[in-house]
């Protein structure tokens, strides 16, 4: 499923890389991380034939708020047209100080 959300943020915002779990050092901006922040876990008392869902979270970075914002709504639209997916929310502003970079952060309920 991550593959396929992958393909999917690259398509509606190309050229911006994907990172699991925490971007390198200086990364070139506009760039989004990945990562699983819990979720339900196996849907089912039958965990050999249950549904697996997973909360992941998506974080868009770049200097621009405006461009953050755009890039952020254009991920969204293309991850909601996967099955399996569906969005917990609006994304949420983000700042870090330290390398002055405008986030949007938005978690996804995916079910595998």
């Amino acid at each position: 499923m991550e593959a396929q959300i992958i393909a999917a943020i690259s398509k509606a915002a190309p050229g911006v890389r994907c990172y699991h779990d925490a971007a390198p050092n200086q990364p070139s901006t506009p760039y989004v991380v990945l990562q699983r922040v819990g979720g339900a876990g196996h849907l089912h008392l039958d965990t050999e034939t249950s549904d697996y869902e997973a909360r992941l979270q998506l974080a868009v970075w770049h200097p621009d708020r405006l461009t953050v914002n755009r890039i952020s709504r254009d991920i969204e639209a293309a991850l909601m047209r996967i099955d399996g997916v569906q969005p917990i929310g609006a994304a949420v502003a983000d700042y870090d100080p330290t390398t002055s970079l405008r986030g949007m952060r938005q978690d996804f309920y995916i079910t595998e």
